[in-house]
């Protein structure tokens, strides 16, 4: 089951199908070049298309979904789309198999050696994707694979973009081990002949980069990961044992159904039927989708042999032209249905549906989500779930100084200040949590970075190797979320940087990918010497005073979106790559301010040790040093069990005992930055009981200096976690100012 993107629906909420499409509102669409640059139409509108190509592995093969929503269609409006169904089988977008796939007697195919036969032949004005599911071959996550999912999916936007071909991308469905618990395998294996056990967690590191892509870049996107995980989840209150894979991959009729809820939303179609009225006999729609699944099947094969492919065992269909010749009889039966069952065909809104809607994803810092509008009049929301109360902020005029554990006094006391809206875990569910740390998020991490077996017709790809970017080439992208951009301010002047442009506090803001994850600078207005910047680790726009004050002193502000990577290897590797274009391609200096916020601190200090020779300075507030504290728990903190969990696939930990005795957190790991005595201030809260600061900034204090390096402590006396930073960031400037305006040869 879906550990990380389970959302407790309330179930007025999940009796009602609404539009979704992840991360894009219906008027954001409209403005922007839906797919690779080219738009059917705004979200919640039937497609503004005749053809409609459905590209994807077994699934999609299958077909139901589609027969599904083809059905629906014709039953309850005017619209006559001729889909065609281009799945195979064992299929993917990156190239990738397995060795031993099929027990060694094919590798899996790969889109792309057909894909532009597929679109010559098929000439769509919109293409339907569903990818991901073959795509990381069922082993636990790995860089190289990922990025060449990636680079599969932007070729395939680009052969689009080139015949003006318009895509929705559907998120890989879910993979299931409950059914199949006894054929799936654990992690820190070298092979895996069978499913790694917790490969939906790799599905989840693929939605989550879709997500971000729909966004961030405007790619139109349907989320049917999430809505079958919150299916799944609900079911299972009732029946532990039930499933919609039984076989852990492949959905059953049910599952298409779920499949296609999301979809037919995304174009606006409303509609009261249900599963059965489609497949009994007695049903509402029984002989209507007959004749539909009759027809997709014979073209389906048709088409297939027609654009020809290199999976074996595929029966062939018959010529395109005698297949033709029959499905225009069968149009002709459909038509005829139609025209004698209006009444009974007529769906009309109801309160009650079958399946739940897919979560929205709600942007960092302002929690807003930004989904689609709904198909359906919704029924009134229910009220949030309570979220957990703010930690205690206790406001005193004069706080008393708060005592270090074996170390010397502290450099300064903050005055308690008044609380302010925290940021919202990247990215979080609604309503925003109370913390960053204590809340459950919707953005769903890669799994163990363990060694997999050898790859048929895979070579390893560096972090370095480019990827195609179609949104450098696509001049419509949607806008950035409100509250992030200056919405009356638009950039004028040569661009500095590829993607996405806008205003930021007065500044030029970019947006684009670094193999894969999205990356953000914000430009000074004049660069200062020697290009100073500072580096996020998490939560970039919370409290950005600092980072106003120094964009005007003539440093840039960078941040990498790898969220809920909790800067482990993986997480290192990204940002290795971002600070190899940024000083290599950009002519930043090669020693940032880093600057970890909550969680952001395992980041920040995790590449600062991987990189101690490239740090020029490092603030933390309060920042997380060792994963044993937050989100394990295993101290003073509440902890949180799902990062725990999250901790434990990022690492590779094959149980609580191995990640417990891991010597590789901040606090342990203080050396390399000792001897170049990189300057190190930390603001905290000394009643923090989410990210405890004597298990991490005075654990890391006490250690540093008794190597012999500088760090400098403020110290807020009776605040908790939040609210972060402080009421006159004077000092913070300062601190960076001083040590990474002309970082000192160390």
């Amino acid at each position: 089951m879906n550990l990380f993107l389970k959302h407790a629906w309330p179930t007025s909420v999940l009796s009602a199908v609404m539009a979704v499409c992840a991360g894009l509102g219906a008027s954001q669409v409209s403005a922007q070049s839906s797919a690779s640059g080219y738009s059917v139409g705004k979200v919640g509108e039937l497609p503004k298309a005749e053809r409609i190509l459905f590209l994807g592995d077994s699934i999609t093969a299958d077909g139901k979904y589609i027969e599904y929503l083809e059905t629906i269609v014709l039953a309850t409006t005017d619209k006559r789309y001729d889909m065609i169904n281009l799945g195979l089988a064992s299929e993917t977008v990156s190239g990738l198999s397995e060795n031993g796939h099929a027990e060694g007697k094919f590798p899996r195919p790969n889109l792309h050696e057909r894909l532009v036969r597929a679109l010559e032949k098929t000439k769509p004005q919109l293409i339907v994707a569903c990818y991901g599911m073959n795509d990381g071959i069922y082993h636990p996550y790995r860089d190289d694979r990922f990025v060449k999912f990636v680079a599969g999916v932007q070729v395939m936007r680009d052969r689009s973009w080139d015949r003006k071909i318009a895509i929705t991308h559907l998120t890989p469905p879910v993979f299931d081990p409950l059914p199949i618990k006894d054929k799936v395998l654990p992690a820190g294996r070298n092979t895996y002949p069978q499913p790694f056990e917790r490969y939906n967690s790799v599905l989840d590191r693929y939605t989550l980069w879709m997500n971000g892509k729909a966004r961030r870049t405007g790619w139109r996107v349907v989320d049917v990961h999430t809505v079958m995980a919150d299916y799944l989840e609900e079911k299972r209150k009732t029946d532990p044992e039930f499933t919609l894979a039984k076989d852990g991959v492949h959905p059953n009729a049910e599952g298409h159904w779920v499949m296609a809820q999301p979809v037919l939303a995304s174009w606006g179609v409303k509609h009261d039927y249900k599963l059965e009225d489609l497949t009994t006999p007695e049903g509402r729609l029984g002989k209507l989708y007959a004749v539909v699944a009759e027809r997709q099947q014979l073209m389906k094969a048709a088409w297939l042999s027609e654009v020809g492919h290199k999976r074996p065992g595929v029966k062939d269909g018959l010529p395109l032209e005698e297949a033709q010749q029959k499905a225009a009889a069968l149009t002709t039966e459909i038509e005829a249905i139609l025209k004698g069952g209006s009444a009974v065909l007529a769906g009309s809104p109801a309160p009650e549906a079958p399946v739940p809607t897919a979560v929205p994803v709600p942007e960092p810092a302002t929690g807003a989500p930004m989904a689609v509008p709904p198909a359906v009049e919704p029924a009134p929301a229910p009220a949030p779930e309570p979220a957990a109360p703010p930690m205690p902020v206790a406001v005193a005029p004069a706080p008393a100084p708060v005592v270090e554990p074996q170390a010397a006094p502290m450099v300064a006391v903050a005055p308690a200040s008044q609380p302010e809206p925290a940021p919202a875990p990247e990215p979080a569910p609604a309503p925003p949590a109370a913390t960053p740390e204590a809340a459950p998020s919707l953005s769903l991490p890669p799994a163990p970075m363990v060694a997999a077996a050898t790859l048929v017709k895979a070579e390893a790809v560096p972090l370095s190797a480019p990827v195609p970017p179609p949104a450098l080439k696509n001049p419509g992208v949607i806008p950035l979320p409100v509250g992030t951009v200056d919405a009356t301010s638009e950039p004028t002047g040569p661009a500095l940087f590829p993607g996405r442009r806008s205003k930021w506090q007065g500044f030029d803001r970019y947006d684009f990918d670094v193999n894969g994850p999205t990356v953000t600078v914000v430009a000074p207005k004049t660069a200062a010497k020697g290009k100073p910047w500072v580096w996020h680790g998490e939560f970039f726009g919370h409290k950005p005073d600092p980072d106003v004050a120094l964009l005007e002193k003539g440093f840039h502000i960078a941040y990498m979106r790898v969220s809920d990577m909790l800067g482990s290897p993986p997480a290192v590797k990204h940002w290795n790559a971002f600070y190899a274009v940024l000083t290599k391609q950009y002519g930043f200096n090669k020693k940032p301010a880093l600057v970890g916020l909550s969680r952001g601190g395992l980041y920040c200090y995790n590449w600062a040790i991987a990189n101690p020779d490239k740090v020029a300075c490092i603030y933390g507030d309060a920042p997380v040093c060792d994963f044993k504290s937050w989100p394990g728990g295993k101290g003073k903190g509440k902890g949180d069990a799902k990062n725990w969990q999250l901790v434990m696939d990022l690492w590779g930990f094959k149980d609580e005992a191995e990640a417990l005795a891991f010597k590789g957190n901040p606090v342990d790991n203080l050396e390399g930055l000792a001897k170049r005595k990189v300057p190190i201030i930390h603001v905290f809260g000394d009643s923090d009981d989410i990210v405890p600061w004597q298990e991490n900034t005075g654990l890391v204090a006490e250690r540093y200096r008794k190597l012999g390096a500088p760090i400098e402590l403020i110290a807020k006396a009776g605040v908790g976690h939040h609210p972060h930073g402080l009421q006159d960031s004077t000092p913070i400037v300062e601190f960076i100012l001083k040590h990474a305006a002309s970082p000192s040869r160390r």
